[in-house]
């Protein structure tokens, strides 16, 4: 297609380099009735994810209403996200 670009290739030499492969979806941010983040929800989200075979998940992204919420809540959030994923 015109304008598209081909990936880089990833080095040997970057320790950051990380191939992926599969599915990596965006998760969105649950809220409560009262508009607290659903911590509990979330925590389903990530398991459910994982159990579907996500080969990994992307957190606090534009989906996850990451510029709305306080650091507080997406520190909760990305706490329970690693807790859930074990």
């Amino acid at each position: 297609m015109a304008g598209m670009t081909a990936p880089l290739p990833l080095r040997d030499d970057d320790p950051c380099a990380v191939a992926m492969r599969g599915i990596v979806p965006s998760l969105n941010t649950p809220f409560a009735a009262d508009g607290a983040v659903d911590t509990q929800a979330y925590a389903r989200l990530v398991e459910r994810s994982i159990a579907d075979g996500a080969a990994g998940l992307l957190a606090l992204a534009v989906a996850g209403e990451q510029g709305s919420l306080t650091f507080d809540e997406k520190a909760r959030l990305a706490r329970v996200a690693v807790e859930a994923a074990g």
